[in-house]
């Protein structure tokens, strides 16, 4: 046998040996870090969604392993916080029991988790929650820049527990009072889905879900207004829905259907005390119509 020949049978020996020590060596388990299961098996950051789905059930894999105290050990502290993401956990009576960015929030009911203006997101959230896994979008502070922003929250309803997450996006601005207006609108919808008319009717008939120009007013299917800041507008007469100067947009507004629709009409602006031309985006849904509008800043 010559030189090259036992070189190579030598080397091959090698690489088979090490072959064989190697899987002993790498056992395919993912590295243990406190409320994740592999780095490896998340989804990239830049899917907002999926990686949001993820930290949760991450979560939820801590707990079935670890246990409950050592969850909430581990989700009440600042490490746990991953950039924009953070985890609250709620127990089956829905009283915070994780809340790393807010510690103020543990011990605290699901309804003193509120949005900007009132709005009542953590009762909200905590409604949809189920063991399939929910969605809800709302208004919320962003702890990462401080300002209020689109929440797109995911939560599991799990042993008893329910556990949730989201990520953020600038919300619609104000200059933009269209769309503004619209999305004013779509969280009532959101809020009615969630919390059921008399929850949704209650908080629009307060003066705290007034948002400088805008507030919503919710109109009962006989035509009669349900929900309006001002308990003036309460059960106000369809047909009595006649503007500042003189025009009938009852039609008009009862004529919304669910795909909206935009009316124009004159009224005072509460922000200002001043008449100015109002246009308010109608939406029918459920039977009910749910409305809001901007009004234009010049005089009409």
């Amino acid at each position: 046998m010559n030189r090259r020949t036992i070189f190579t049978t030598a080397t091959a020996a090698l690489l088979l040996m090490l072959l064989a020590i190697l899987p002993a060596c790498d056992t395919g388990e993912p590295t243990s870090v406190p409320g994740m299961d592999s780095e490896r098996d998340a989804p990239l950051k830049s899917d907002n969604d999926a990686y949001t789905q993820h930290f949760v059930r991450q979560a939820i894999d801590m707990y079935e392993s670890d246990g409950l105290d050592a969850t909430l050990e581990y989700y009440n502290t600042q490490e746990s916080v991953d950039g924009q993401w953070y985890l609250f956990i709620y127990n089956d009576d829905d009283i915070a029991l994780a809340h790393a960015v807010n510690p103020a929030l543990v011990g605290r009911p699901a309804s003193e988790a509120v949005g900007p203006n009132g709005y009542p997101a953590g009762e909200a959230i905590a409604a949809v929650a189920d063991e399939a896994g929910s969605w809800f979008t709302y208004t919320f502070p962003n702890p990462q820049t401080g300002a209020s922003e689109t929440k797109h929250s995911w939560t599991v309803r799990h042993d008893g527990l329910f556990f949730g997450s989201g990520w953020y996006e600038p919300g619609t601005p104000k200059y933009d009072p269209p769309a503004y207006t619209q999305d004013f609108v779509r969280q009532a919808i959101s809020l009615y889905d969630a919390l059921g008319r008399d929850a949704a009717v209650d908080y629009y008939n307060t003066e705290e879900s007034v948002d400088g120009q805008w507030y919503v007013f919710i109109v009962g299917e006989d035509g009669r207004t349900i929900a309006h800041f001002n308990p003036m507008f309460i059960g106000r007469d369809p047909d009595e829905r006649i503007d500042a100067v003189g025009y009938f947009y009852g039609d008009d507004l009862l004529g919304a259907e669910e795909s909206g629709r935009w009316i124009t009409y004159v009224l005072t602006n509460p922000e200002q005390g001043a008449e100015r031309r109002k246009h308010t985006w109608a939406v029918l849904h459920d039977g009910l119509i749910f409305a809001s509008g901007w009004y234009e800043q010049r005089d009409t």
